[in-house]
């Protein structure tokens, strides 16, 4: 995953990224309307591919992700980073569950986007329709002065909650160290 992670797990890792501003934003071209909603986001729902590509793909369930976290973090406001008709959803089939990462803006609502995302794991997990992952691909981005961490995990999908929940504990600072 990273040459140089500050906390690790044999599934998962924490490492912080120097960044100025709203990292969603690289995201979504110069000039778009999305830009302002973006901006006052809490948390956002970003696209699976690297800025520079094509705009606007998605992991399949991305769309009931970003309604869940609208729903279980209101009055927090939750964007996803595109508009109606750029949306794409990428289906991939087979035992791995590519989840689209997750920009989050306050480091207290971390714990709650994991117990949305653990649920949603859960429930394909649960479904008698469909692929039942064996393995999720996650990265949630938490901003923090100077920067976001880093919380990438690809590993067993019942171990997700478990291990990411960890990862918050050893990777977030203390809200005595400022955080």
């Amino acid at each position: 995953m990273s040459n140089n992670p500050f906390a690790t797990t044999d599934r998962a890792e924490v490492r912080f990224r120097e960044f100025s501003g709203n990292i969603a934003l690289q995201y979504v071209p110069t000039g778009s309307p999305l830009i302002e909603a973006l901006r006052s986001a809490a948390v956002i729902v970003l696209p699976y591919s690297e800025p520079a590509e094509i705009p606007g793909r998605f992991p399949s369930a991305s769309d009931r992700l970003f309604q869940r976290l609208g729903r279980d973090l209101a009055p927090q406001r939750v964007e996803i980073a595109t508009t109606d008709d750029d949306y794409r959803e990428l289906v991939l089939h087979g035992g791995e569950l590519v989840l689209a990462t997750i920009w989050v803006g306050q480091h207290v609502l971390a714990p709650t986007v994991i117990d949305v995302i653990a649920n949603l794991i859960a429930e394909r997990i649960r479904s008698p329709f469909g692929d039942r992952p064996q393995r999720v691909k996650s990265k949630l981005l938490v901003a923090q002065p100077g920067g976001v961490l880093e919380f990438e995990f690809e590993g067993p999908a019942e171990t997700y909650a478990t291990t990411m929940r960890e990862l918050l504990r050893s990777g977030l600072p203390s809200r005595d160290e400022g955080g």
